[in-house]
This record gives C-alpha cells, structure tokens and sequence, in this order.
C-alpha cells in the first residue's frame, strides 16, 4: 500500500501498489496526482522526487479503463459511532450521521460493541456508557407521572377556578360548568404532559424530571441531543406503544439496545448519564 500527499491541498491518500507510477485525481481537490513508488514516510510532502525523477504528469501512463485518471483512495477511519468506514477529514458520518467534532464525540452515547449488561463504550476508552434499562426507564415514569399530577393539580384548579367564575356569572348551571370544566381539564393535561416530555428531553439536560433522577438521559442514534421534531414524535409514538397492549413500552426489556417501540420509531436511545 502507498501513503503519500495531494501535491495541491496536502490530503492523505494511499492506493494500491498497483496504481504506482499512474495518474489518479485527488478526492478533495481533484488535482491530477502521480502515485509514487516509495511511501511518504520515506518521501517528504514537499519533496516529490521519486527515484531520482521528478514527477512529471504528462509522462505518466493513464489508467487503463478509459483514459480518465482513476480517483485516489482517500485516508479513512472508523466513526466511532456506527464502526463504520468513513473519510479521515469527515466532520459526520454519512453512515449514521454522528457529528464528528471533538466534543460530540467525547460526550456522545456511542452505540458500539454492547456488552452482557447492554453497554457499549467510546473507541478511546475514556467513556463508558450504558443503554437504560426497562426497570430503570419505568421508575423515571413513575417520577414523571408524580410530576405530571401534582403540576395537573394545580393547573387544573387555576384553571377551571377562572372558567367555573366567569361561567357562573354568566348564569350557567353548575352541571353545565362542570363538564365545560372537566374538558378544559382534560385537553390542558394533554398539552402539558406533551410539553414536558417534549420540551425537557429535547433541552439541554435531555430528560424529563424522572430521567434527571434516575441518571438518564434520551439520544439520537449517534448519541447527540434530540431536535425538537424527534422528541415530539417519540412522544406521540408512545400511543402506539400503550396501543399494542402496553408492549411497545416491554420491549425496552429485550431489545438489543434496550429501545422502547417509539425509541425505534423515531430513531432514539435511551441511555445512563
């Protein structure tokens, strides 16, 4: 194999041996390149003599299938998200779209090589991380749900206090009044339940109230913050999970990622901080 540089922009390619001597377009710059007979780590990057000659293109034998200089393999390495193979100079993966910057990556939930107690760890072996599971995820509900009544509560006799007022001085009957009161109720702890999920595990901190205390967090599939748009279908997808008898939320338990139903469908992990 040989390792050499573009001549033009300085990009690492290396081909194979058999490429030695042709014409080959760097992958980045397009520049026409002639592979040389010798590594770079023998050849500097501004030295291009091979053997004692200089490299002159015009020279150089074309690549055999049409004429057109074939195109340089480009220096790769593995995303430490995915394991697949990707461009040494990508800034994400074209595979599972993971940002590639150093601080996602050091603080990114990387879904590689689960282990027996369903964790997977940073190439770098600074990090470990670890998908939550099942009993894990069903406490932080639990939380959430203490949440969710104690803030309905309180929203609900603000709110029905104003309507059950202005309706009984509008001279409505209180039987009426109470089943104005009771869908207001009804439609206000939807909206609520939707914006706490949504909004607190598409924030900073990534999770509800209950994953806070549990030591969870929700991801993407690369390990970085979920959009708004995810969270909000992760939400709305746990309806088809309660749907099926409750077990979108029991596959948590066995899947191989520990993913709940909606976690597949919109492309989340649930993972330990």
């Amino acid at each position: 194999m040989i390792r050499f540089r573009c001549k033009s922009c300085g990009q690492k390619i290396k081909v194979s041996d058999e490429y030695i001597g042709k014409k080959g377009r760097c992958p980045k710059c397009r520049e026409v390149n002639i592979v040389p007979n010798i590594s770079e780590e023998l050849v500097g990057p501004d030295d291009w003599q091979v053997a004692g000659r200089a490299q002159d293109t015009s020279q150089a034998p074309d690549a055999p299938a049409n004429n057109e200089p074939y195109k340089l393999a480009e220096e790769t390495k593995q995303c430490p998200y995915c394991g697949e193979s990707i461009p040494e100079t990508a800034k994400k993966c074209e595979h599972c779209g993971g940002s590639l910057d150093d601080v996602s990556v050091q603080a990114a939930a990387v879904i590689r090589g689960a282990g027996a107690y369903g964790g997977y760890g940073e190439t770098s072996g600074q990090y470990e991380f670890y998908y939550a599971g099942f009993w894990r995820r069903f406490a932080a509900l639990i939380v959430d749900w203490v949440v969710l009544a104690a803030g309905g509560c309180i929203v609900g006799a603000i709110f029905g206090g104003v309507i059950g007022a202005f309706l009984g001085a509008a001279g409505t009957d209180m039987a009426t009044i109470q089943e104005v009161c009771g869908f207001v109720g009804n439609i206000a702890g939807i909206v609520v339940s939707w914006l706490y999920f949504t909004l607190l595990e598409c924030s900073s901190r990534q999770a509800t109230l209950g994953k806070m205390a549990l030591g969870i967090i929700v991801t993407d599939m690369g390990g970085n913050k979920v959009s708004f748009g995810r969270a909000n279908g992760r939400y709305w997808g746990k309806i088809i999970s309660g749907m099926i008898l409750g077990i979108g939320y029991i596959m948590a338990g066995f899947t191989a990622r520990k993913q709940a139903l909606h976690d597949m469908m919109a492309g989340c992990l649930v993972v330990k901080k």
